[in-house]
């Protein structure tokens, strides 16, 4: 997952999105974190805890969003190979 997709999803949603360095002090208050990142296998992790610290919401509303939007997007832009793929892809 790139952060051309959150970005643009989350602009879609009416959320404002920036980029910026953080602090552990901004992590520690945040309501919601989550990582994202491409060819790991993983493309988007919810962050229950950071240095022991609870957040308030794990997975939270955005992460929901997203993995809910992303897994659209697979759908959308895969091929489908084997039973049930259209003729012309088997």
């Amino acid at each position: 997952m790139s952060m051309s997709f959150v970005a643009s999803t989350h602009g879609s949603e009416g959320l404002a999105v920036r980029e910026a360095p953080l602090g552990p002090y901004d992590l520690y208050v945040s309501e919601e974190c989550f990582l994202t990142g491409t060819g790991t296998g993983a493309e988007l992790i919810p962050v229950r805890e950071i240095d022991g610290r609870p957040l308030g919401a794990c997975p939270g509303p955005v992460f929901l969003t997203l993995r809910e939007r992303f897994a659209d997007l697979v759908v959308r832009e895969t091929v489908r190979i084997g039973p049930g793929a259209p003729d012309e892809w088997a």
